[in-house]
């Protein structure tokens, strides 16, 4: 591809390696991107040279993709590399957020989530994975809980596994093909799994008919606005990235990523993250963006037993409840922020109950101070087939908060394939509409790719990344029938396989939300800073 001026954009991606946890395997490509493996290796030593790739290309659909080039695109600059512990703490997040760590062959076809699904209809959700362990470098769980969903042992070898790995189950379905799950009724999201499941959520350990929780807490009211918003995950990584975007777009709101829900329920930083930048901040108000703060416990991936065991202590009777939502209100109060977005990724099914009432305490209480409740939610188009999705009720989130997040990428995972198919975000958009109000209802989008090799390494790959490996290796992008480009090369007798998103794929995605239910609230960039910068100009004609 010719050089276009994107240039520095790409020169920031490139020296921001992603790395991933430490037990696994760092192998250098041309290009600057990282692969990971599960098993320990010795990383490769970096070339001197990139070495000529014979490019082999496979044909999805003749239609061959392009950026789209535009007067007005946001440049990128001066932006510093993550030190190498941080950039692998990174690449953990984006290759373990909305994704589970269950067994897609564990899974019954009729009650699939299918964010990070491996590619087949049986969902696995921002991440099921070859490549790392979740979160700190630590290894993810090996032992399972009676009567949750099952774990993957990521401390195990998962190259060659016995049994059919993740993503290579019999009767697998190709990706973009439509997820195999019994039709669903509306408003139904509270029914149990008619599949003889065993993942029925319990009663709550604390009577939820405590006078101190809403019974039957009144709707929040969306704000009016004009057309589908535009938002955006702002982490703590893309700092300087985002906010020379903040400064040149125009944002409705930016959910600061940086805070992790404490086991005590206070509110503090994730590793390696820090206060927000008082530039950011300054922007927002300056522009009139919402700040939402993002708390989350997707650090609990490094022992999901031990931060589902802390999310439940905090949650299981209304006396916790009200305790909690005290100290996120405090919170929100001091930082002077709109609202908080709850991001609770690793949570039990059977806290179902539990969650729901939580959210509604405390939407009620922040309410009564003009701040908003977001809930970032697992997709889903049916009741929920491993503990994620099944610990959120959408009816009664949707009806308690402001806005649903529902995270719909990372659908392929374990093999090449699609982060969002058409047809699979069509489903998740029919089974909203059946849940929640429409204005209520907010689709985060993939602004990243990722990369595979033919030995079983993968690693997220942003579009100035694909577009730096595209012009090192000479490799033809096309497009598949979901409008999102992909590349394949061979460099050293591996092959490379990449999926990544631009402005044509998200325009894509937009329309078919659109098809689906034009009234939604808005769309949310996961994450900033790392899209095709022409995106911009297309939201603006897309979105009002």
């Amino acid at each position: 591809m010719e050089k276009t001026k994107f240039s520095r954009l790409e020169a920031f991606w490139q020296k921001k390696a992603m790395l991933v946890n430490a037990t696994a395997a760092l192998v250098l490509v041309s290009g600057g991107v990282l692969l990971t493996s599960g098993c320990s290796q010795e990383a490769a030593a970096p070339e001197a040279k990139a070495p000529t790739a014979h490019v082999q290309h496979e044909t999805i659909q003749d239609d061959s993709a392009s950026s789209n080039d535009v007067a007005d695109v946001t440049e990128v600059t001066d932006i510093k590399p993550l030190p190498k512990k941080e950039s692998q703490y990174v690449e953990n997040i984006l290759t373990h957020h909305n994704v589970p760590q269950v067994n897609p062959s564990e899974i019954n076809n009729s009650g699939a989530s299918h964010s990070g699904s491996s590619a087949n209809g049986n969902a696995v959700s921002h991440h099921t994975d070859n490549s790392t362990s979740p979160a700190t470098g630590n290894t993810a769980p090996t032992t399972p809980k009676t009567g949750d969903s099952q774990h993957v042992n990521q401390s195990a070898p998962t190259t060659k596994p016995a049994s059919p790995a993740p993503g290579k189950e019999q009767n697998q379905q190709q990706p973009g093909d439509k997820p195999v799950e019994k039709p669903q009724q509306p408003g139904t999201d509270n029914q149990q799994p008619s599949n003889g499941s065993t993942q029925t959520p319990p009663a709550n350990d604390g009577d939820t008919s405590n006078p101190s929780e809403p019974s039957n807490p009144a709707p929040s009211k969306p704000e009016q606005t004009d057309g589908i918003e535009t938002t955006a995950w702002f982490p703590f990584w893309s700092t300087n990235s985002g906010n020379q975007i903040l400064s040149s777009q125009s944002l409705d709101s930016i959910n600061l990523f940086m805070y992790e829900l404490q086991a005590n329920g206070d509110v503090g930083y994730m590793q390696y993250a820090k206060a927000p930048d008082p530039n950011t901040l300054a922007l927002a108000r300056k522009k009139g963006t919402k700040i939402y703060a993002t708390v989350a416990n997707t650090d609990g991936w490094s022992d999901v037993n031990k931060a589902e065991d802390e999310l439940h202590n905090l949650i299981n009777t209304p006396e916790k409840r009200s305790q909690l939502a005290d100290k996120l209100l405090a919170f929100t109060l001091k930082n002077n922020y709109d609202g908080i977005d709850l991001d609770l990724e690793v949570i039990r099914g059977s806290d179902r109950d539990n969650f729901s009432a939580f959210v509604e305490v405390l939407a009620q209480k922040m309410h009564q101070k003009n701040k908003k409740v977001l809930v970032s939610v697992y997709p889903k188009t049916s009741y929920g087939g491993w503990d994620g999705p099944i610990s959120q009720d959408w009816q009664r989130l949707g009806k308690a908060a402001d806005e649903l997040v529902i995270m719909t990428y990372n659908y392929s995972m374990n093999s090449p394939g699609p982060g969002a198919p058409l047809d699979w975000i069509s489903d998740i958009v029919k089974y909203a509409n059946t849940q929640v109000p429409s204005e209520k209802i907010y689709f985060g989008l993939p602004s990243y790719g990722y990369l595979w090799t033919s030995d079983g390494k993968r690693s997220s790959l942003s579009y100035s990344q694909a577009q730096n490996l595209i012009k090192t290796n000479h490799a033809k992008v096309v497009r598949d029938k979901n409008g999102e480009p992909t590349f394949t090369y061979t460099s050293n007798g591996v092959k490379y396989t990449g999926y990544y998103q631009d402005a044509i794929s998200w325009q894509r995605k937009i329309e078919t939300i659109k098809q689906g239910n034009p009234h939604i609230g808005g769309i949310t960039e996961w994450y900033i800073g790392a899209e095709d910068p022409a995106t911009w100009n297309m939201l603006k004609t897309e979105l009002k």
